[in-house]
Order: C-alpha cells, then sequence, then structure tokens
C-alpha cells in the first residue's frame, strides 16, 4: 500500500502520485515462490507537489462560425478548474465552465476572419488550438426577410401580406 489510498500487486508498480503534502506510510510486502512473505513499513514525506500539467483538449466548437456576441460551446476533455478561453490573443466571457464543455461569448476585437479558439484552465496550460471563423456584423441586422424569421415568411406582394391570395382570387374571376 503507497499511504494515499492506492495499492498494487505488481512486481514494478507504476509511479505514485500524492496530490497533497504531508505523511504517509508506506508498507512493501516482499513475497517469494514458497510463499513466505515479510511486510517492511516506512513513512515518507511529501513536501510539495508537482503542478499536475494541462490536458485540456478541444475536440469541437459550435457553431464554428459566427458573429460577436454569439454564444459558442466548446467541448473536450480535460478543462478542469475554470480558466481562460482565447479567440485568437482575445479573451472570451465565459458563460458556464465544467470539465468536458465551455460556453462563450465570441468577444469583440478579433483581427482577422479566422482565428484558433484555446482554452487554459486554471493552473495548467493551453489546449490544442481549434479554427473558428468570425462573421462580420457589418451591414447585417440578423433578420433574413421582413419579419425577422429565416426563410420564406410566405409574404409576396403588397404590405397587406395577402398579395398571393389577391392573385390567387383573381385568376378564377
Amino acid at each position: 500500500t503507497f499511504g494515499n489510498g492506492s495499492s498494487s500487486n505488481a512486481q514494478n508498480p507504476a509511479a505514485v502520485t500524492y496530490t497533497t503534502a504531508g505523511s504517509y506510510t508506506v508498507t512493501l510486502i516482499a513475497s517469494n515462490a514458497g510463499g513466505a512473505s515479510a511486510p517492511v513499513t516506512k513513512t515518507i514525506t511529501v513536501t510539495s507537489t508537482v503542478p499536475t500539467p494541462s490536458a485540456a483538449h478541444i475536440s469541437s466548437l459550435s457553431p464554428h462560425e459566427a458573429s460577436v456576441g454569439t454564444k459558442v460551446t466548446i467541448t473536450g476533455t480535460g478543462f478542469a478548474a475554470a480558466g481562460v478561453v482565447k479567440f485568437g490573443t482575445v479573451v472570451a466571457s465565459v458563460s458556464s465552465w465544467t470539465d468536458t464543455s465551455i460556453v462563450v461569448l465570441v468577444p469583440s476585437g478579433i483581427t482577422g476572419e479566422h482565428v484558433d479558439v484555446t482554452v487554459t484552465p486554471a493552473g495548467g496550460s493551453a489546449s490544442n488550438g481549434v479554427e473558428f471563423s468570425v462573421k462580420s456584423n457589418e451591414g447585417d441586422d440578423g433578420h433574413h426577410g421582413d419579419d425577422g424569421h429565416h426563410g420564406d415568411d410566405g409574404h409576396h406582394g403588397d404590405d397587406n401580406h395577402h398579395g398571393w391570395w389577391d392573385s390567387f382570387i383573381s385568376w378564377f374571376s
């Protein structure tokens, strides 16, 4: 046993990590082919821990193209404790953060049409970069069509919104 809640029966166990400084009691039990064994117990002292490097990895962005102010969901692994999300060199405002999903707003001030999005968890290092395309807001009020809905709104003709009906009725008259 390693004194940190873990143990191994392997002849050459994997490296053991201690996440908190302190004293630990470690027991080694040596056994031979005849079944005889002898335990040896030692106390070790861990004075500091080595920071775990970031294992943050972005697998996808949704959407992968949007304009400033749009919510973007970053999906991946190892995001750990809340840190910083960057679009290129610009820090984004974070709405929510879990180990596998982060929601941010596309920040203003991005230069260029394509930037890499990175995640840097608190105490970690930057993740892989995933390309994001910034859509321009110039001349776009976000509405497509006369009523703000995307696609065909069924209105063809005059402002009374029944031009097609008038044409249909006049055909039968």
